[in-house]
């Protein structure tokens, strides 16, 4: 698989990312089940900003910056459309902004940076063998 064709799967990627983020913004709200753990939503917060610092800084590695631009800029990047979405929210019929949404955004976008920092390659077969071992049998 060659290089522009990864970065041109994370480019989509990125992109498709940013625009869901941006339209699940304009939904009107529904139920949440809230814990005391944990108040609704915040875990899908979470997940959501940190596939997408994941999916930025495979995108920045493929464009090959260096470290520091690719753990902050998805942080940032994190950081900001959060903060997006929650002002978006203060139109929305239903919708509240919150802080603390953006605060797990953030926190999620940390993670996904790091992640993705650490070169953590996701195939289908890790063990090259394995494979071979399956035919064999």
């Amino acid at each position: 698989m060659g290089k522009n064709f990864k970065f041109y799967i994370y480019l989509a990627l990125f992109l498709a990312e940013t625009i869901v983020l941006l339209w699940f913004s304009f939904i009107p709200s529904f139920a949440t089940v809230e814990t005391d753990f944990m108040r609704g939503g915040d875990v899908e917060h979470f997940i959501a900003y940190l596939v997408y610092a994941f999916i930025f800084s495979r995108l920045m590695i493929n464009l090959g910056h260096g470290k520091r631009k690719i753990l902050l800029l998805p942080i940032l990047a994190g950081f900001f459309v959060g903060t997006l979405c929650e002002t978006i929210q203060l139109f929305v019929p239903t919708r509240v902004m919150d802080i603390i949404d953006v605060l797990v955004d953030t926190a999620g976008a940390m993670v996904g940076s790091w992640i993705s920092l650490k070169s953590i390659d996701f195939k289908l077969w890790p063990n090259k063998n394995l494979l071979t071992r399956f035919k064999n049998n």
